[in-house]
């Protein structure tokens, strides 16, 4: 079973029954039958600045996944997904005592800000891959130490490397997001062939032919993969898929020089990730000093990581910790994991889902970029529709969105099945504009609300939009649905993100004054002095043209060109 409080050692069956009941309150009333949709919303409120008031709570939902995901290796290319980031707490045994999760100063969320302000919404981080390495290049890695010696196994462990994206029309920031990473992390062009060099792990054709799902430019940093349990104290030593940046065989830069990345399966082909973050006993990174041209040496900022070594201050602190307590203490350096975040993998062939309209957009493959035409998006919008306003029947996907109704039951139970008014090969959108042109026709000499009946009908058995934390949602079928935009946007001359947005289109089918309707009503005992009586005597005579909709169609639609809502 994927998700199950058995896959989290709790402390007793109480605790775990509890944990089960978190869980199925999240499957539940979160995540129903759509895990991309629900992740999807998930990311979208984690990385809006104006909605952290929620934060708090949809991390305690994905540390709750977390901790009932299965352990399960991974290999070959996956899709990745930043879901949040959040700050190393170093003064979390300060608001331990005070019986808080964490302090004041880490609530302040500075780096999380920061990311969602910047590259948040660029898809700057792609994915990783996961590639096999033989024992012996295995252990020179991991300095030959016996935990990580004793993990490895040919079929499970894995050296791995991550994927890097350029933003398409970047700020001042952005466009220095990955030369700077190629600079500092010393990041490699995208490997077209098996028999590229400088790679560490073994390139191998298949994973290459998966990769094209992913849109990537840069590739590197380097980790170690294996199966074993969990650094952070709070996960009491869950089974996890663990990935170690910190060997310094790997040459690892600050801030990969303090982390570890642990991965839970939560779903077929969707891993859950905690980024996982050293608060003591790291490197900043090493300076080379060298005269002329010569290296003289290294000097390293901070501390080299080196599990199974501790420090003689670390020693001391042990053995009075011993006397203290009465037990032997590992020996080994506290590094102060915590957890600093989560993210996802995701398998190549569930591409399409994770860069689906209500899943991550955002990272979908852009014109130009390998994974546009791989998957299939060139075929849709570049080929097959080239006229929109009659090429849509040419794709499938396409036809059936321009021509499926969403109703329920209209208001008026004789207004019958009103899917008639679509004619063979129209789409409703042309059913509407033929219907506006002869309800025109019709009201332009005889302003009657009966010419707006089959627009009345449409109405009453329409299904009205559902609001999710304040935003118009659509129907959730796949149409009219919340658009994050792949790049900025210009509004107002300045390039903008745009997130959490809905546009609509708009046309005003006709403008009705309704007076004929409305005030000449008939009445049983008329008056020649009434409304009454002048509605009577207009039954048999055309009641006027509708000037409304005339002076709309001929002079207002130029003066004020509506042209839709944005929610």
């Amino acid at each position: 079973m994927l998700l199950s409080a058995k896959n989290f050692p709790t402390g007793s069956e109480n605790e775990q029954q509890a944990l089960q009941t978190k869980l199925e309150t999240i499957l539940r009333n979160e995540v129903g039958s759509d895990l991309f949709a629900t992740l999807g919303t998930w990311r979208r409120i984690l990385s809006d600045n104006q909605q952290r008031a929620k934060w708090d709570e949809i991390s305690d939902q994905l540390t709750t996944l977390f901790k009932c995901g299965k352990s399960i290796p991974l290999d070959g290319p996956m899709i990745g997904v930043t879901m949040s980031l959040r700050d190393t707490d170093y003064l979390y045994d300060v608001a331990a005592l005070f019986e808080n999760n964490r302090s004041a100063l880490a609530h302040l969320e500075i780096m999380a800000t920061a990311w969602n302000a910047t590259f948040g919404p660029t898809g700057l981080w792609m994915g990783k891959t996961f590639e096999p390495i033989d024992v012996g290049a295995y252990n020179e890695i991991c300095d030959h130490y016996p935990p990580a010696v004793a993990a490895f196994d040919p079929s499970t462990a894995r050296i791995g490397r991550n994927f890097f994206r350029e933003p398409t029309h970047p700020d001042f920031l952005q466009k220095l997001g990955v030369p700077v990473l190629t600079d500092f992390w010393k990041l490699l062009d995208r490997p077209t062939s098996t028999t590229v060099d400088g790679f560490k792990g073994e390139l191998l054709a298949s994973n290459l032919r998966k990769e094209e799902a992913i849109p990537y430019t840069k590739t590197g940093g380097y980790f170690l993969s294996a199966l074993g349990s969990s650094v952070v104290p709070e996960m009491n030593g869950k089974a996890v898929y663990q990935l170690n940046y910190r060997w310094p065989t790997l040459s690892p830069t600050f801030p990969m020089t303090r982390l570890v990345d642990e991965i839970v399966q939560i779903g077929e082909g969707v891993y859950l990730g905690q980024l996982v973050m050293a608060s003591r006993h790291y490197s900043l990174g090493t300076i080379n000093i060298s005269l002329f041209g010569e290296n003289i040496t290294d000097i390293e900022f901070g501390t080299p990581y080196r599990p199974g070594h501790s420090s003689i201050f670390e020693d001391i602190k042990n053995g009075i910790m011993n006397i203290v307590t009465g037990r032997d203490t590992d020996s080994g350096p506290d590094y102060g994991y915590q957890s600093n975040g989560f993210f996802l993998m995701v398998d190549t062939h569930l591409a399409t889902q994770a860069y689906g309209d209500d899943a991550f957009p955002f990272l979908r493959p852009r014109p130009g970029e390998i994974g546009f035409r791989e998957l299939g998006y060139n075929s849709r919008i570049d080929a097959a529709v080239t006229n929109w306003s009659e090429d849509w029947h040419k794709d499938e996907e396409l036809r059936r969105k321009f021509t499926t109704f969403t109703l329920e039951p209209s208001t008026n139970p004789n207004d019958g099945d009103v899917t008639k008014y679509r004619q063979e090969g129209e789409s409703i959108l042309q059913m509407l504009a033929r219907l506006q042109k002869e309800s025109s026709a019709a009201s332009s000499h005889d302003d009657r609300i009966v010419h707006l009946e089959k627009f009345h009908q449409l109405f009453r058995a329409g299904i009205a939009p559902r609001i999710v934390d304040g935003r118009f949602q659509g129907q959730g079928r796949g149409y009219n649905t919340r658009f994050d935009a792949p790049e900025p946007v210009e509004w107002y001359g300045q390039p903008e993100p745009t997130k959490n947005f809905d546009y609509y289109h708009g046309a005003t089918l006709n403008l009705h004054f309704g007076m004929a309707d409305t005030l000449l009503q008939h009445s049983s005992t008329p008056s020649s002095f009434s409304f009454n009586h002048v509605a009577n005597l207009l039954d048999e005579d055309k009641r006027g043209p509708n000037v409304l909709n005339e002076v709309w169609a001929h002079i207002g639609r130029f003066i004020f060109p509506w042209a839709g809502k944005s929610f």
